[in-house]
């Protein structure tokens, strides 16, 4: 019985069911905005909350605009923190290299909707490889 429950969850949260655990409840996937020096910053963040008030925060669908493209460029795949939060003093810090981005950063805030601060810097040819500080919160 306690499987058939496992899978149910499993199945119906495809998209993080290395994150999903029987005691954590999962959220939708809610839209973050912000801004680098060069344009837009967009993404979504899922934040799964346990029974204890720990939480667990996963990025996905993130987009920058840079210098060598304004209409933004795009992040393959998920950043997952985790070290979960069980207090708004905590900042976990999070580090993402992938298909030429270098994005860090950390959460702060609102366990329930923190904001986000960090760098990304785009190494592709013919772009210089500037760092891009950047700031995004819930969109309104």
């Amino acid at each position: 019985m306690l499987i058939v429950g496992i899978a149910l969850v499993l199945t119906s949260l495809p998209g993080v069911a290395l994150a999903v655990r029987p005691s954590v409840s999962p959220s939708e996937n809610v839209p973050y905005v912000g801004s680098d020096p060069e344009g837009p910053v967009t993404f979504l963040m899922m934040i799964l909350t346990n029974k204890s008030p720990a939480v667990t925060y996963i990025m996905n669908g993130m987009k920058f605009a840079t210098e060598c493209a304004p209409s933004g460029s795009s992040a393959p795949g998920v950043i997952v923190i985790t070290r979960h939060r069980t207090r708004v003093s905590q900042q976990p810090r999070f580090s993402y290299h992938r298909a030429g981005f270098v994005i860090r950063g950390h959460v702060y805030g609102s366990l329930g909707a923190p904001r986000v601060v960090g760098t990304v810097q785009l190494d592709e040819p013919g772009c210089d490889g500037d760092v891009l500080p950047f700031t995004a919160r819930l969109a309104p």
